[in-house]
């Protein structure tokens, strides 16, 4: 079976090797080797790549005149964002 190329990055990239990783495993030709869902991307990106390298648009507190519920849209992402700088700050 055909083996994709390894992912090429420059020796002084920055990047984690772990999201290496992960993308190579989401580039996988067999399926059984590849992430099974979205959510399976995800909760390996959380793992791996700290929250200071999501670069998110701010989340909306207000939909149409009412207000939402913490949590709703990506806030809860940015809440994890947040407390990894405020940790790092420590």
């Amino acid at each position: 079976m055909f083996a994709p190329p390894a992912v090429a990055v420059p020796a002084d990239h920055g990047v984690p090797e772990g999201l290496i990783e992960l993308i190579e495993s989401c580039l996988e030709k067999d399926r059984k080797h590849r992430p099974a869902d979205a959510d399976r991307i995800v909760e390996r990106l959380i793992d791996v790549a700290p929250a200071s390298m999501f670069r998110l648009p701010r989340s909306q507190t207000e939909r149409h005149g009412i207000a939402l519920a913490p949590g709703v849209g990506n806030s809860g992402l940015m809440e994890l964002v947040r407390a990894e700088r405020a940790g790092s700050a420590e």
